[in-house]
């Protein structure tokens, strides 16, 4: 089989060109690396160009990360195809890994990320924070709207599951547009698993979600779209396969929570839930992490106090909260030992 790596970026020189050698120098005998640039205005374009012939190239006028992928999915011809961020990587032998542990069937694989800085210095935790999900995971997606998965470096996808969703829409998937192949999947196929890091998942100030100096109530809106627009994809693709979606898919979810609450607490009128108050929310939070198999009690009680913290300060006085909540790589040393990978 053949594997495509597809690589989309914008204004990622400082990471574009490592990103890059980590596809092209990957043990697994046939693969391609196609490089999408989503216009970006320093100097992407001139360090990818740079990996001719090696790679394929489209430079394309910005229009945000579902078009840069459709346009990277335009130019591939794998038969296992390979999402990658511009400022992650992959080690050298992900792509045999994948490969050789692929089945008939699988319309996904994903595989565990370490956490670095900047200089891709691990930080000491992976993602997910729980353990992958693997299996016919069709119900689960239909009751929950998602199951626990890696950011888009950590997944490969098989043609023939994105021929049938593919292209994504534009207007609706400016970012986060990786959640929409993601969560499809389980309506496709199996999800196969590597259960260990094989890749690099790489923290810093230029990423559009970091929050590590203060938190925008912009990003967080921008985070809260991703869930509502899940959640109508999934409405669309479960009645077109004739299957039910339930009415919290997408919404019942400690992460969503999480993001919600810190909505309602910064982003005031603008919030897209009017009917929630803080203390609502921060209710639900704490009943979803607690019903969730996947959290350690430490977790689940550092959330709670969280939660409750968050919901009953004044907004300003919370956001330091907010941001520790969204940073993992900031909390104190202690914490991070009480809350291990979380």
């Amino acid at each position: 089989m053949k594997a495509s790596i597809l690589i989309t970026s914008l204004n990622y020189e400082d990471f574009v060109g490592q990103t890059i050698e980590s596809a092209i120098e990957q043990t697994y005998p046939d693969v391609e690396v196609v490089v999408a640039d989503d216009g970006s205005t320093d100097n992407s374009p001139a360090v990818i160009r740079r990996y001719e012939p090696r790679i394929r190239v489209v430079c394309k006028q910005n229009g945000g990360q579902a078009s840069a992928i459709n346009a990277a999915w335009a130019l591939c011809t794998g038969d296992v195809i390979f999402f990658l961020d511009s400022d992650d990587q992959l080690r050298p032998t992900t792509v045999e890994r994948v490969m050789n542990a692929w089945k008939p069937g699988f319309s996904k694989m994903h595989f565990r990320l370490d956490v670095t800085d900047s200089e891709l210095n691990p930080i000491g935790i992976s993602v997910p924070r729980a353990m992958l999900s693997e299996g016919n995971l069709r119900q689960q997606v239909l009751e929950k709207g998602l199951y626990h998965s890696p950011p888009a470096s950590g997944n490969a996808f098989s043609r023939r599951f994105l021929e049938a969703v593919m292209p994504i829409p534009e207007p609706d998937w400016r970012f986060g547009a990786e959640t929409y192949p993601v969560f499809l999947a389980a309506l496709y196929g199996e999800i196969g698993a590597i259960h260990e890091p094989l890749g690099y998942y790489r923290t810093h100030a230029a990423s559009f979600t970091s929050m590590s100096n203060r938190v925008e109530p912009r990003k967080l809106l921008s985070l809260l779209q991703i869930d509502i627009n899940l959640r109508r994809t999934l409405e669309v693709y479960a009645s077109k396969l004739g299957y039910q979606l339930s009415a919290d898919a997408a919404f019942s979810h400690w992460l969503h929570y999480k993001l919600r609450l810190a909505s309602r607490k910064l982003c005031g009128e603008q919030h897209p839930f009017p009917g929630d108050t803080a203390f609502s929310i921060a209710s639900k939070l704490i009943r979803s992490a607690f019903a969730a198999p996947e959290l350690s009690p430490a977790f689940r009680a550092a959330y709670a106090a969280w939660a409750v913290a968050v919901a009953g300060l004044p907004a300003a006085a919370s956001e330091p909260l907010i941001r520790l909540a969204f940073n993992p790589g900031q909390r104190p040393p202690l914490l991070r030992r009480l809350m291990g990978s979380h």
